[in-house]
């Protein structure tokens, strides 16, 4: 006989079910075991695994950093756009997805965020800042690193940093312990200007010491690097603690000058002012004229022995005069790697601190493909050996996504470079199993043993009826305020209360039933969230509750040690601060096991505790490997069920045909499926995974879909061999569809990029034993007493990060005891199993 499947309904307090979790279901399966059946005893068990964010359509803001530099954009390099190409193309591919939001930087001798508010999902603003990335020459200028190999990356991920934890302080913790943060990093070539020694200061360790300059020159001394030299020369000025010309860079040499207070001002003529050399677009015979400057004698700044680079120059990297502008003792490659591997690393740590689910940089490079042996005069030519350019940069920036938990890629041409690699679509932070708590709703453990609490507000029926408040009521005086959260914070909860803590949350009035005087009604307050949810994250408590308690209306848990607010609150123990190893009735047991135990944590009940409590045996199976997908976005009427272990992490595409044209037995409708039995053709999807993108690649047969099909529907993707046919590997390449019938799906063909991630997922196999039921009082809208709500509660966080906010899955099953006699229970069950799927996720 097939077990009887209850509905979950709320309970009175509204917990979890009512509107604010419209999520929530009963268990999926239930399953004889050998324990014995005990009517008042119940066991829970099951396996539960942790999420995959893309799949469950977590918050992913990606910020792509451009290097949008003049020479970037020269003929041999990227002159066509292909980077804002494949920027728009992430862009389109991802931006139908409601969790994606973008963020524009372009960087050359400035940088600066392309989007105002730094992360949008407006498609006309992204579009707009796509096309503008060709414009590199206009980042720059006054103030900044002006020429045409000028792409300051400090500067470009200090833009990036702000418009990251900028973003993330804007955001509620709730939507942060959600949010994972992608960094797209280009460039075309290494940081110009270069990064000196000294802005190694503050990383300098004991072992460094023999290799910092001295104070020669140029070069300056440890000491100094943490204010400028007092003997700057005449003519130049303190930039970055060090003493630089001033015309470099600050000037535009083509409309600016310096003049005598060392100022840039318009015009041509510099009447008293120092003047640079002219830029000229014809063959000269230095590389750069204008941006790169070396002293003629040995360690001197006086600007009167300042030339310009000649051809015969030596270029070497480790030279001072190499690098724009000679800063801090000269270039150091090893002082470089490290201020910018650390800018990733501090960037990290902050949103990992500030409770966002992960950041990820991923790092690309297009080497410079001029040929400056035909070209030797090139204003685009390095400043450097090519050779050690190229070194350079991919160390550099191989570090950098290392350190960011990302992937570094290098473009052999322009037309080459995309931004849609496998890294894009694997979860590098995997969540973990936090913490499992379960829970009876409609029980309290209190000193005297365990109570029945009909309504689930928190005060046990005994208490209710003594201080006179509705025992299946959990607010009798309806003013929007649980009996529990105002005997708990001294308000009289047979008065209607108006708190002014309360007065800017919105709220409404309704009508309802008075539980406690049939056929009486009553006006009930109910506050609201911004989107008109009474509890909006779905822990039991709503706006106005959360404001009194000082709980976070955003998280289940808001001290994040694993147990959620309402149990603590129930049970008496600190919901705002992390207690879970204190001990506050000294009986030898930590909150944390009293609270998944059921037990009394204010109360020395150790030996009531041995009956009462609930028995634990959990497994951790590991972190394993799946392939986790996401849900067609416009395709209505059609879910995807599965996807082949041989699918391609990456943007697959599943195409609609409606169907709907005149046909005759025998023919092939225009969408390839056979004509239908009523001679119309039926309504098709077919599906093309992200292998077969490429050439030979296309959408595998399309399936007829006019009637739905419990097991659903295979599809398999294709990849034309040499007779045209699918090869028989890329029809192991599909997905398994479920369908809902013509009356659900769209009007007209569509097409849904579908992302495939390869995730990893750490599961937990449970049982729980020696849950408690009890009697409780007949709840109006079911006349029936005897209702108990069991919550099994799953916690999960990112990996390496327990201590941060948990997000919470819920499965629960709803029951229904009477002591009798005869004592009975429904279902007349002793163990009810769990699936995976019976968890739901709080939103």
């Amino acid at each position: 006989m097939k077990p009887h499947r209850f509905a979950f309904a709320a309970t009175a307090a509204g917990l979890l079910c009512a509107a604010a979790y419209t999520g929530c279901t009963d268990v999926g399966l239930y399953q004889w075991k050998r324990d014995p059946f005990q009517a008042n005893k119940l066991t829970v068990s099951g396996t539960v695994c942790t999420d995959d964010p893309r799949q469950r359509n977590f918050p992913v803001k990606v910020l792509f950093v451009i290097d949008s530099s003049l020479s970037v954009q020269d003929t041999a390099n990227d002159s066509t756009g292909y980077r804002g190409k494949a920027v728009q193309k992430i862009i389109t591919d991802l931006g139908k997805s409601p969790n994606y939001h973008f963020g524009i930087i372009a960087y050359a001798g400035k940088a600066r965020s392309l989007i105002d508010e730094g992360f949008t999902q407006d498609s006309t603003k992204l579009t707009a800042a796509t096309s503008s990335l060709q414009g590199g020459a206009g980042i720059g200028g006054a103030g900044g690193c002006f020429g045409p190999r000028c792409r300051d990356l400090r500067a470009a991920m200090s833009v990036a940093s702000s418009v990251i934890t900028g973003d993330i302080l804007a955001a509620d913790p709730g939507t942060n312990s959600r949010t994972s943060y992608v960094v797209i990093l280009f460039a075309g070539g290494p940081p110009v200007p270069a990064v000196g020694r000294c802005a190694c200061r503050d990383l300098k360790t004991e072992a460094d010491a023999d290799k910092w300059p001295t104070n020669t020159g140029l070069n300056c001394a440890w000491a100094e690097c943490d204010g400028c030299k007092v003997t700057c020369p005449p003519n130049t000025q303190c930039q970055d603690t060090l003493c630089i010309p001033i015309c470099n860079p600050g000037c535009d040499p083509q409309d600016e000058y310096c003049d005598a207070n060392f100022t840039c001002q318009m015009g041509t003529a510099p009447p008293g002012g120092i003047s640079l050399p002219p830029v000229s677009n014809t063959p000269v015979t230095t590389p750069d004229t204008f941006s790169v400057w070396v002293p003629s004698v040995a360690n001197t700044l006086d600007p009167t022995q300042i030339r310009p680079l000649n051809a015969g120059d030596p270029l070497n990297c480790q030279n001072p005069a190499c690098v724009y502008y000679p800063n801090g003792g000269g270039h150091s490659d090893s002082c470089e790697e490290r201020v910018l591997v650390q800018a990733v690393r501090e960037l990290k740590q902050f949103a990992l601190t500030n409770g966002t689910a992960s950041l990820q940089l991923h790092a690309s490079y297009l080497p410079d493909q001029v040929d400056y042996t035909s070209q030797p005069t090139s204003q685009f030519r390095p400043l450097c050996d090519a050779a050690a350019d190229q070194a350079r940069t991919v160390q550099l920036l191989t570090q950098m996504a290392f350190t960011g938990d990302g992937g570094f890629t290098q473009f052999a041409q322009a037309s080459a470079i995309q931004f849609d690699q496998v890294e894009l679509f694997r979860s590098r932070a995997p969540l973990v199993i936090k913490e499992l708590v379960v829970t009876n709703i409609n029980v309290i453990a209190t000193q005297g043993g365990i109570k029945v609490d009909s309504d689930a507000d928190g005060l046990t029926d005994e208490d209710e009826k003594k201080i006179g408040t509705c025992p299946s009521d959990p607010d009798t005086d309806g003013d929007g305020i649980s009996d529990a959260i105002e005997v708990k914070l001294a308000l009289n909860p047979l008065v209607a209360d108006d708190p002014i803590e309360c007065v800017d949350i919105k709220k409404d009035k309704e009508t309802v039933d008075d539980l406690c005087n049939p056929g009486q009604t009553k006006e009930k307050v109910v506050y609201l969230t911004e989107d008109d949810k009474r509890d909006g994250d779905g822990d039991g408590f709503n706006p106005c509750e959360e404001r009194l308690l000082g709980t976070i209306d955003t998280l289940i848990d808001s001290d994040a040690d694993g147990i959620p607010d309402k149990v603590e609150f129930v049970a008496g123990t600190n919901y705002l601060a992390v207690d879970p190893l204190a001990d506050i009735d000294f009986d030898g047991q930590v909150n944390r096991d009293e609270l998944r135990a059921h037990t009394d944590a204010r109360s020395n009940d150790a030996q009531a505790a041995l009956d009462l409590a609930y028995r634990y045996d959990e497994s951790d199976e590991g972190i394993k490997t799946v392939l986790s997908f996401t849900q067609p976005p416009t395709i209505t009427g059609v879910e995807i069920k599965n996807v082949s272990s041989k699918s391609t992490p990456g943007l697959g595409q599943i195409k609609f045909d409606p169907g709907g044209e005149a046909c005759s037995q025998g023919d092939t409708c225009p969408s390839g499926v056979a004509c239908g039995s009523d001679n119309v053709c039926p309504p098709s999807v077919a599906w093309k995974d992200f292998a077969d993108n490429g050439p030979g690649g296309d959408f595998g047969p399309p399936v007829d879909i006019s009637k739905p099909n419990s097991e659903g529907f295979r599809l398999t993707s294709c990849s034309r061999d040499a007779s045209g046919n699918c090869s028989p590997e890329s029809q192991e390449r599909f997905i398994t569809v479920l369908v809902y019938g013509p009356q659900a799906y769209p009007p007209k063909q569509s097409f849904d990029r579908i992302t495939i991630s390869s995730a990893l997922r750490n599961c937990l196999r449970f049982s729980v034993k020696n849950i408690t039921l009890l009697e409780t009082l007949a709840e109006p809208d079911l006349n029936d007493p005897g209702t108990n709500t069991v919550l099994v509660y799953f916690a999960q966080a990112p990996q390496g990060q327990k201590d941060a906010y948990g997000i919470f899955r819920v499965a629960s099953t709803r029951l229904n005891y009477k002591k009798g006699p005869p004592e009975t229970r429904t279902p007349r069950i002793a163990e009810i199993v769990f699936t995976d799927d019976d968890f739901k996720l709080f939103q």
